[in-house]
């Protein structure tokens, strides 16, 4: 009665995995293998594809923070521009911005 009871104690014992791939077919072994293969392949692909996709966001966060900087200047030099336009020439100003009003006026009644 012993030896059925050590028996059950083998089977019920977890194999290693170094146990399970000595246990293997052939066939079963290579095509574990070639599966590992692909699986690093893969996770080769996406760690460079990653690095691109990284290095792309880098440079476009760059990008536009320059043409945001850019765009923030251009757009303090025309209100410098338009603040001295109207210091030097006010009676035009209030005739642009009439026409303007009329203009906008006109165009929202049409809506």
């Amino acid at each position: 009665m012993a030896t059925g009871a050590s028996t059950a104690e083998t089977t019920l014992k977890p194999k290693k995995m170094e146990d399970v791939r000595f246990s293997q077919s052939p066939v079963t072994r290579e095509a574990t293998e070639k599966a590992h293969e692909m699986v690093d392949h893969a996770a080769d692909h996406v760690a460079q594809a990653e690095a691109q996709i990284r290095s792309k966001s880098e440079q476009t966060r760059q990008s536009l923070s320059e043409k945001q900087d850019e765009l923030s200047r251009n757009v303090d030099l025309y209100l410098d521009k338009s603040r001295t336009f109207m210091k030097e020439h006010p009676a035009a100003s209030l005739g642009i911005a009439f026409g303007a009003g009329v203009l906008l006026a006109r165009l929202m009644r049409r809506s």
